[in-house]
């Protein structure tokens, strides 16, 4: 008994510092031709909330999100949009109901984003930043 209370105390702490470690932030990323260079966090929760639907050059934008499930989607929506994702689930609902909006479309992943906004100039959506690759453009790193 003494072994296994003595294993949680050392395994316990390790299992958090391995999580902590293979988190290194989210990106936002768009067509490598898209000539924005940068984006704000207010523009970009505009867009995820259907508020703005619209690159500053007039070209339409078409937003990607994660599984609902995802822990990437998770944190998006919190650093970003300052909601929980039962509170953006509750907004969806309203905007759908009366016929306001169109949630973004969902992908599996990182790597179904990166495909698809590389073959979409009007596409934009989040990632790891550990997915990073020369397929698409980096605006905003999101700590």
């Amino acid at each position: 008994m003494k072994k296994f209370i003595v294993s949680i105390f050392i395994i316990f702490p390790l299992l958090f510092l391995g999580s902590a470690s293979s988190y290194a932030g989210l990106v936002v990323v768009v067509h490598p031709a898209n000539s924005m260079q940068a984006i704000s966090k207010e523009d970009l929760k505009r867009i995820y909330l259907s508020k703005k639907k619209e690159f500053s050059d007039g070209s339409l934008i078409s937003p990607l999100d994660h599984p609902k499930d995802s822990e990437t989607k998770k944190t998006f929506y919190k650093k970003v949009v300052g909601k929980s994702l039962s509170q953006v689930s509750s907004y969806w609902s309203r905007l759908i109901f009366t016929g306001k909006g169109i949630p973004p479309r969902v992908m599996r992943g990182d790597e179904e984003i990166k495909v698809w906004v590389a073959g979409h100039p009007e596409g934009i959506g989040y990632i790891n930043k550990k997915s990073i690759d020369d397929s698409v453009k980096v605006i905003l790193t999101i700590k």
